[in-house]
Parts: structure tokens; C-alpha cells; sequence
């Protein structure tokens, strides 16, 4: 399968990762470009976060990717400022003294793919500067008397440190990733690549670096490759990476169409997943799923039809779009956006509502006819808050006279 090989072409040295190799291949393809007939400009280009523990070969995956890509800039975020993402105004010295802009990465790697090693590690004030750049794909200068708007037609790809070195995943994520959530949702897709300690898999990647060092010291700097060498066809990927480049401009150049069959299966896959994790009460609604994402899916899908030189986005593109996104929402983010944006899953949620002002609300919901204690218990119950906090919560509101007991049931006093 084309798929497979383009995947395993992407870092050979290193070892597993498949799922963030197969996303970083179909970020080479990315989606259509669209302008919508009212001047509206769609993206096509797919955004990506790689957020890990400390030594797993972020940093190789993103210079791999770099290295590929028909046109890629790699920026380091420490010494990385806004200026050095967009533009700076620089005087000409040897000329008439006026100012002139001078392209950052994001603008450099205008028609291919920015990436941006240690993210987290970028001042908020100099990350701010990406929002822009990422959605509308366009840098507004308005500096040193010169007002411009640069095209940044990019991929973002960056890579991240959780803050306290490795990851917690019984916390949400906002915490433990130095991320303002503004800049977080505007990633298509991002992985979380854990270090769990896995004696089969820890054996079969040993054998994979010593391979690598082993190839390393064999190849003498100058000498001919020798490719028959076992040591050397090991370490390289099934399709050579100047191939590989040339295949990539040509897939990028094409405009798949969606066909109806993968827009039903699309649509069904948005609707289900919204019906999944949609509650009845409306400040309690989750929705792990968004336009966004919704957008996000079609541009994976896009990439799809690209990488198998497609005329059509069809079902088995849309497929598999979905089965990464299916994987982005349900392990990384445990089914809900809401938990990895805001911190807080539907049942924290629900006990961080006063109960005071919950059981009031349920009382106000019968009007004079009133409400039973037990009834009361039951729905509080269901919703995560303990027997014990319900009777001390109705019995100070029945002390402060909010509510009275009538006919054994309780009723707002008016």
C-alpha cells in the first residue's frame, strides 16, 4: 500500500510511532485550498501539535518532516520571537536608510511546512502571533510606517514539553502544556506521546538504535554509500526522499472532489459523535466535537485522495480520516474536547454547579406544585453529588426560609 510506504519513508531511523508518522504524511498532502464566491478563503493546509515526554524523538520527527517537504523551515521556540515568526523591519544601511520587512518562518515557509521545536517554551506575547497566521493564513505588518499583509499558506508543525517533564494523564491537559487554549484549538490533530515502560517494544526499539549507531560508524564522511549493505537497507525507507519530494509536488498540486457517499459518511460520523456525549441539561452540554473538527476531518480526508493521487475524496479516504480523528478524540483527548481545552469533563462539570443553586433550580422546574425530598435525592444523585451534601445543602435552605415544606414536599417561598 502507497500509504504505508510514504509512512515508512518518513524518519526511518526511528522507530514505531505509526499513528504520528501516518498524520505527518498526510500533513505533507494537506487539503484543498478553497475561496468561497462571498471572497471566504477555507484553509487547506493541516495544522499539527506533538505534545510528549522528554526524549522521544519530537525533535527528529519534526527535522524528518522539514527535510521532506517540498519547502520546510525549522524554528526553535526559546529563541524564537514574533518578529523571527512573521516579519521584522529592518533598516537598509547601505541604501537610502528606509525601512524594509524581512520574512520570518512562518512566511518562508509559505507552500509547505513551519516547523516549531519546544512551542511551550515561546513567550505568550510571541505565540500570539501565530493565531492569525494559522487560520487566516496572512501576517498583518503594521510597522516602522510600512503596512502590509504577507501571505504564511503553511503547515504548522510543532512540538511541546509537557511543564512538570512528563505527563499526568489523570489531569486535564491545559496545566501540564503551557498553552493558551486560543492556540490549541486551532491545531487540526495532536498527539500524546507518552514513555510507558514496555519490555517487548523497549527490546525491539535497542535493537533499532544500536542498529543505527552501527550504520553510523560503518558510513566514513566522503566515501560512497554502499546500499547493498544490511546495516544500511535497514535504516532506509521503502521509497528514496528525493522521490518522495517530487511525489509529494505533484499530489499537491491536485483538487480532489468530494463525492456524496463521503460526505453522508462524514456527516453521520459529526452528527453521531454530537448525539454521543450531548446531555439534556443545557449547561451541562458537551460537545466533543466542533465545526472545527468537523473541518479538520474533511481536510484529512482531502489528504487521503491527495496521497493516493485521487480525482475523488471517497468513503475509504473519509475512513480513514475519521479513524485518526476517532483516535485523536477518543485516547488523546478521552472523548471530549471539553476535558482537554477547558480542564473539566462533563461529571466535574456537573459537581462544580452550586448545589444550592441546583436544587432550587430543580424546585423552580414544578412550580407551587412542589417537589419530594426523595425526588429530590434521586436527580442531585445522578448528577455526582453525595447524600450527605444534599441534606446539608436542603436542610440550610429550609433554615434560611428560601424554601418551605408544604404537603411533605418543598416549594419556593415567595
Amino acid at each position: 500500500d502507497i500509504a504505508e510506504k510514504i509512512r515508512d519513508s518518513i524518519a526511518p531511523t526511528i522507530f514505531g510511532m505509526n499513528w504520528e508518522k501516518r498524520a505527518l504524511t498526510l500533513q505533507q498532502f494537506g487539503g484543498v485550498d478553497k475561496k468561497l464566491p462571498d471572497g471566504t478563503r477555507i484553509r487547506g493546509d493541516i495544522h499539527m501539535l506533538m505534545m510528549g515526554d522528554p526524549g522521544l524523538a519530537k525533535s527528529q520527527l519534526l527535522r524528518s518532516a522539514a527535510r521532506i517537504a517540498p519547502r520546510g523551515v525549522m524554528a526553535a521556540g526559546k529563541s524564537t520571537s514574533a518578529a523571527g515568526l512573521t516579519a521584522a523591519a529592518v533598516r537598509d544601511e547601505f541604501g537610502e536608510g528606509r525601512w524594509t520587512l524581512e520574512a520570518g518562518t512562518l512566511v518562508l515557509a509559505s507552500g509547505g511546512i513551519a516547523c516549531i521545536d519546544e512551542i511551550d517554551k515561546m513567550s505568550e506575547e510571541d505565540r500570539s502571533s501565530m493565531h492569525e497566521a494559522m487560520e487566516q493564513q496572512t501576517i498583518s505588518i503594521a510597522k516602522a510606517g510600512i503596512s502590509a499583509q504577507l501571505k504564511s499558506k503553511c503547515s504548522v508543525l510543532a512540538a511541546a514539553n509537557p511543564k512538570r517533564s512528563r505527563f499526568d494523564m489523570s489531569m486535564p491537559l491545559p496545566p501540564q502544556v503551557n498553552m493558551p487554549v486560543s492556540l490549541l484549538s486551532r491545531f487540526d490533530v495532536f498527539f500524546i506521546i507518552e514513555d510507558k515502560p514496555d519490555p517487548e517494544k523497549d527490546s525491539l526499539l535497542a535493537d533499532k538504535i544500536l542498529e543505527s549507531h552501527r550504520a553510523g560508524e560503518e558510513l566514513v564522511p566522503g566515501e560512497a554509500i554502499d546500499e547493498d549493505d544490511l546495516a544500511i537497507r535497514t535504516l532506509s525507507g521503502p521509497i528514496d526522499s528525493r522521490m518522495l519530494r517530487l511525489y509529494i509536488s505533484h499530489a499537491k498540486k491536485l483538487r480532489p472532489v468530494m463525492t456524496l457517499q463521503a460526505q453522508t459518511l462524514i456527516k453521520e460520523h459529526y452528527t453521531d459523535l454530537r448525539k454521543r456525549y450531548h446531555n439534556t441539561d443545557d449547561q451541562d452540554k458537551t460537545m466533543p466535537i466542533t465545526p472545527r473538527q468537523l473541518e479538520s476531518i474533511i481536510r484529512l480526508a482531502e489528504a487521503h485522495a491527495k496521497m493516493y493521487l485521487s480525482e475523488t475524496v471517497d468513503v475509504p479516504h473519509a475512513q480513514g480520516a475519521i479513524d485518526l480523528m476517532d483516535l485523536f478524540l477518543n485516547v488523546t483527548l478521552r472523548g471530549d474536547v471539553d476535558l482537554a481545552f477547558f480542564g473539566s469533563d462533563a461529571e466535574q462539570r456537573k459537581k462544580d454547579i452550586d448545589p444550592r443553586l441546583r436544587i432550587l433550580g430543580i424546585i423552580d422546574e414544578r412550580g407551587t406544585n412542589g417537589m419530594d425530598e426523595q425526588e429530590i435525592y434521586g436527580l442531585m444523585e445522578e448528577e455526582g453529588y453525595s447524600r450527605n451534601k444534599i441534606e446539608k445543602t436542603i436542610a440550610k435552605l429550609h433554615e434560611d426560609g428560601e424554601i418551605i415544606e408544604r404537603d411533605f414536599k418543598f416549594v419556593r417561598k415567595v
